[in-house]
């Protein structure tokens, strides 16, 4: 009996163990800074604007042709149901407090690091958020790209943004901007204000003042230390019909410990019973 209890756990343990592991795998994607999903501040370096992108409109372009200027770079992906709409929510609220001229003394860049998404969702996203902005907020100020995984990478890593993609659905990444200087240097990385967890989250914004220092010293080419406020986080979650999946795998698990323990008590009770039988 004892050996076959043993079998018998060690079958669930094992069948437990091939479907979390089948449905638990993430890989890095795309870049290549180390580490889990987060920020590594790399002020003082510059990005690469020769990397290509692609406007809403699907024309070429270099990253530098839209530089000239500080610039507010933001990293999301275009089909995120996550912190990514709010993210670029409080971008369009943010603007309007600054003291700083749109399209004139600044320019705001947001590149979707899936390389899935295209020209025609950026251009849809871009409708969505230039509304917010107001009428007086000229449309060449807020650029939507999107890339080739190659020069998404270069870009990623260039800003120390390490992000995954899931097995499941989705991305988790970090939501931060980075300000960069008239020839692609960066000069500060600007976070949200409030907790750093997304799950807690009902809102996002980032500060007037921390966004108009950035701009203020990326226009003078002068480096500075982040101001220390949240990182938040934008984690992938499974749609309607994986959640249904995963509840049921969780459900499987929690029944199959049920058994194991209601055969280790049975088994404990068979034991007592004959010990009892065959008395002193």
């Amino acid at each position: 009996m004892r050996n076959l209890l043993i079998a018998f756990t060690a079958a669930c343990v094992m069948l437990l163990t091939v479907f979390y592991a089948g449905v638990g795998g993430r890989e890095e994607f795309p870049s290549g800074a180390s580490g889990d999903v987060g920020v590594k501040e790399h002020t003082g370096r510059s990005i690469p604007l020769d990397a290509v992108f692609y406007d809403e409109q699907g024309h070429e372009l270099a990253l530098g042709q839209l530089f000239g200027k500080p610039v507010v770079l933001s990293l999301i992906y275009y089909t995120c149901s996550g912190i990514c709409p709010l993210l670029l929510s409080a971008i369009a609220d943010v603007t309007s407090k600054l003291q700083f001229a749109p399209g004139k003394d600044y320019a705001l860049i947001t590149i979707s690091f899936d390389p899935e998404d295209t020209p025609g969702s950026a251009r849809e996203l871009k409708k969505n958020y230039m509304k917010p902005v107001g009428g007086a907020f000229p449309a060449e100020a807020w650029s939507f790209l999107t890339g080739t995984r190659e020069n998404i990478a270069k870009i990623l890593d260039a800003v120390g943004f390490t992000v995954k993609k899931d097995d499941i659905q989705g991305f988790s990444h970090p939501a931060a901007l980075v300000v960069l200087s008239a020839d692609g240097k960066i000069i500060r990385y600007v976070y949200t204000e409030g907790d750093g967890y997304f799950a807690s989250r009902s809102s996002v914004a980032f500060q007037p003042f921390d966004l108009s220092l950035a701009i203020g010293d990326a226009a003078k080419g002068k480096t500075g230390l982040s101001v220390s406020r949240a990182l938040a986080y934008c984690f992938s979650r499974p749609s309607k019909g994986q959640e249904a999946f995963f509840n049921i795998l969780k459900i499987s698990g929690v029944i199959i410990v049920f058994l194991v323990l209601s055969f280790f008590v049975y088994l404990v009770a068979s034991g007592r019973k004959q010990r009892i039988r065959k008395g002193p």
